[in-house]
């Protein structure tokens, strides 16, 4: 082989190589087109199975969470059902903890909240005034919402169902809770531990026939609520926001409206209807529109105007 011909296949062999080191990563070199493609295909795929393996446990974690609670609620019903006083009354409080996410019964977004209202519902439709009984009415105001819950018939004596301290919950579209946010949690691990105080939302709640003698719903928002023959003897109302609310046939003997916001309620047949909410209504017991916001105080009766042509509220 002459120099002219072993140049030429010098030459030839140098640019095959060239060719081949271009589809490679060189070491301390930059990426070519292709290998940069193939690295971030490589890189999409671990990151992919990592994510995967992540979900799984996070699944896993929260349906395991979920169960642990489940037990828990399960055991606490049973303490409710129990002979021994002691460990029902222990039993009505430990229920406010299925509320709050900030304690191991709240865990994984309080998935027993709409059941823990339930149970103390059906709790309160057979327990007689007492200890027990004020300790489950009580504890209903730590929920996130009532609205739209079935009370019918609930024994809420003496119940305090103002504003309280409450985490953040939201619900979905049930029978016995609507949707419903609220701000201003805490970092307590204890229901109502530093949390701010909101006002519970009954409205559109069922309160037919409760009884709610001595109760409190002062701040409170039971707007289009039922309380429909509901015994509210003492009740307090003051602040509350009742805009629609339905109290026909409501024994209202020495209830409370002062300041309340009750344009559009009803009150047909309701007896002893307080004398600051009696001007306000019309011919057909209800309030009118523009009346009502708020109610005056019995002090200020002598400046409040009538409402035309109002009259005592008549017979259902």
């Amino acid at each position: 082989m002459g120099h002219y011909e072993f140049e030429r296949a010098s030459a030839g062999s140098r640019t095959q190589v060239n060719r081949q080191a271009g589809a490679c990563v060189r070491l301390g070199g930059p990426l070519t087109a292709t290998a940069f493609q193939a690295w971030t295909v490589a890189i999409a795929a671990l990151l992919a199975g990592a994510l995967g393996v992540m979900r799984y446990f996070t699944y896993r974690t929260r349906r395991d969470r979920i169960s642990l609670v489940g037990q828990a609620f399960s055991s606490t019903v049973e303490g409710l059902s129990s002979d021994a006083e002691a460990k029902k009354l222990a039993a009505a409080i430990l229920l406010r903890r299925f509320f709050d996410r900030g304690t191991e019964q709240g865990a994984a977004g309080t998935p027993y909240e709409r059941e823990a209202v339930a149970v103390i519902a059906a709790l309160l439709r057979n327990t007689p005034t007492g200890e027990l009984q004020k300790l489950l009415a009580d504890g209903l105001a730590y929920a996130s919402s009532l609205q739209a819950a079935d009370l019918q018939e609930c024994n809420l004596t003496g119940a305090y169902l103002g504003q309280r301290p409450r985490a953040v919950i939201t619900h979905g579209g049930l029978r016995l809770l609507g949707t419903a946010r609220r701000r201003g949690r805490g970092q307590s691990g204890l229901p109502g531990g530093g949390h701010a105080a909101a006002s519970i939302d009954l409205t559109l709640a069922d309160l037919f026939h409760a009884d709610l003698t001595g109760a409190s719903l002062r701040g409170g928002v039971a707007r289009d609520a039922v309380f429909y023959t509901a015994v509210a003897r003492n009740a307090v109302f003051e602040g509350a926001h009742l805009e629609g609310a339905d109290f026909r046939q409501a024994e209202l003997e020495g209830a409370r409206f002062t300041g309340s916001w009750i344009e559009g309620a009803r009150f047909r047949g309701a007896m002893h209807v307080p004398l600051n909410v009696e001007r306000l209504l019309d011919a057909n017991g209800d309030v009118p529109v523009g009346q009502g916001m708020p109610v005056p105080g019995p002090e200020d009766l002598g400046n409040a105007p009538s409402v035309p042509n109002a009259q005592p509220t008549p017979a259902p």
